[in-house]
């Protein structure tokens, strides 16, 4: 049985927000933009049957290095922050991380297509890697954990023609000319030495090597369905929104009473 990942409106809100800003805004000791971000999941998870988790807030680890290709948080942040909610109980329970990866017309790639055929929107190995020997979640006697990334490129000009779910686990969506991906996956970590040939291929599905582990237990990438009702149901569909014109450099934001209005 598939995995769920259920992401509210609110979270949705929460991730473009910090993806955006972490992308379009210069930062402190910063010489370029499009920089990733990177924060924490809270909600809820089922407590039998198949794995399903709902994704309600996001707090972005402000404390974390944040660079163009990596980046790296703090453990005592998230330290902190469970102990926070376990006073708010019920509906903040931690659930995983999510990140986001920015690319730069031309420097890392020419056009959204690009993306597309080279499946830019996957996790790399290096998030996969992170995953290893850190399962957050024990259910039905089983430990998972949960990542989320959004990719978010600025095209020329705005097209939302490949708008839609890309996959079980992934949509594409837009906001003029910004240009989203939103990706999930939940693992599941499994003894290393009793791993089967099935399991195996699976792990490596991000490029990690089998035979290059040391770890007792690796995170396993199982099917996972994202659910998000905002994006299945085209919510920025035909929205009016201003455009952005990039450079490694510089980012300048022009909202929409100083953007062309595409209807």
């Amino acid at each position: 049985m598939k995995s769920r990942v259920i992401v509210s409106k609110s979270a949705l809100f929460e991730m473009l927000l910090a993806g955006v800003e972490a992308y379009t805004i210069k930062h402190d000791k910063h010489f370029t933009v499009a920089i990733e971000t990177y924060a924490h999941l809270w909600g809820k998870i089922n407590s039998s049957g198949a794995f399903k988790c709902e994704i309600d807030h996001v707090s972005v680890e402000t404390s974390a290095a944040k660079t163009r290709g990596d980046v790296t948080a703090k453990d005592e942040s998230l330290s902190l922050k469970k102990d926070i909610a376990k006073i708010f109980k019920g509906g903040f329970q931690y659930i995983g991380t999510f990140h986001s990866h920015p690319y730069v017309i031309p420097n890392e790639v020419r056009a959204a297509s690009d993306i597309r055929k080279e499946r830019l929107f996957e996790f790399s190995d290096g998030d996969h890697e992170s995953e290893i020997s850190c399962p957050e979640i024990y259910h039905n006697s089983g430990e998972y954990s949960v990542a989320l990334v959004m990719t978010i490129c600025a095209v020329k000009k705005a097209n939302d023609i490949k708008d839609g779910e890309v996959d079980e686990s992934a949509f594409e969506f837009s906001l003029g000319n910004f240009k989203f991906w939103l990706k999930a996956q939940v693992y599941q970590h499994l003894p290393t030495s009793s791993l089967n040939a099935k399991e195996i291929k699976a792990f490596e599905k991000y490029k990690l090597k089998f035979e290059e582990q040391l770890s007792e237990t690796l995170p396993v990438p199982i099917d996972t369905f994202l659910e998000c009702e905002m994006l299945a149901n085209f919510g920025f569909y035909k929205e009016d929104f201003g455009r952005i014109e990039m450079t490694t450099r510089k980012a300048i934001y022009k909202n929409i009473n100083d953007s062309e209005i595409r209807f």
